[in-house]
């Protein structure tokens, strides 16, 4: 109705794609740090908490995209 609204609503939209891409990199980060201490199983259990993380909070679309 009111000019600007769709980019606001698109821009709204982006925002979990953009944080689920977000998480995945900070994520690397501290596996990089801490991947001499810990073995292949628990480095990737700790993938998953990106991806638990997205869809608990955006849904199953963020979520396969963190994936």
């Amino acid at each position: 109705i009111f000019p600007g609204t769709q980019v606001k609503r698109r821009g709204f939209t982006l925002i979990p794609y953009l944080f689920s891409i977000v998480m995945i990199i900070f994520t690397s980060l501290v596996i990089i740090l801490i991947s001499y201490f810990f073995g292949t199983v628990n480095i990737l259990m700790l993938f998953l908490l990106p991806v638990l993380l997205s869809a608990a909070r955006w849904g199953r679309v963020p979520a396969m995209i963190t994936a």
